[in-house]
């Protein structure tokens, strides 16, 4: 190691001393006069998950709701688990001017949900019902039947026990497929079904 020349200062030195830090461009910055808020964006078509990769890679906070569907191809059962609202994604993210740009300059993002030119605030409320709902649709694990408990409704290949949404909203929402469920979040959320240009 080579040895500074004693023309600097301490503070100088002390400064040379520390530590190299990388820091990148692209990743979510925090903002402490500022609230963090979710929010929601519309991505390409099948990029939901790799949007979410990616923004994740970066630190924003994402969300991906899904759901597990059990589908026949080529004539085998097929679990398959796929976005629960395809073409959008929710982020936790402190929305300033630097990170709007940041999310919007990601690949795969087209926009995000707006409502007279502002990014739409989605509340906790709606991110915990969306929630509640994915998780009423993973199997609950119990142990297998033993003496004195009353009998379970259980699946004879094994012991999955499926969970029924918390309401009757819930349940409906599960009923619907992803493009009517699309436009029950948009209709919640406040916007009109024709999309902003």
């Amino acid at each position: 190691m080579t040895t500074l020349p004693k023309a600097f200062s301490p503070e100088v030195l002390a400064e040379l001393a520390r530590p190299f830090v990388t820091f990148d461009h692209r990743n979510a910055e925090m903002q402490g006069n500022l609230a963090a808020t979710w929010h929601v964006i519309e991505t390409y078509a099948n990029a939901d998950r790799s949007v979410a990769e990616d923004l994740s890679s970066r630190r924003f906070g994402i969300y991906l709701p899904e759901e597990a569907r059990t589908e026949i191809k080529r004539g085998r059962k097929v679990d398959i688990i796929r976005p629960m609202f395809p073409g959008y994604l929710f982020v936790f993210v402190w929305l300033t001017d630097q990170n709007y740009t940041r999310i919007r300059s990601t690949p795969g993002v087209l926009q995000f949900l707006a409502c007279e030119g502002r990014p739409l605030v989605i509340s906790d409320a709606l991110v915990d019902v969306v929630r509640a709902v994915e998780n009423g649709q993973r199997p609950v694990w119990r142990p297998r039947k033993a003496r004195g408990y009353r009998k379970q409704k259980t699946n004879d290949d094994d012991v999955v026990v499926s969970a029924h949404p918390l309401t009757e909203f819930q349940d409906r929402l599960m009923r619907l497929d992803s493009k009517i469920r699309n436009q029950t979040l948009r209709k919640a959320l406040g916007l009109s079904l024709v999309p902003s240009p």
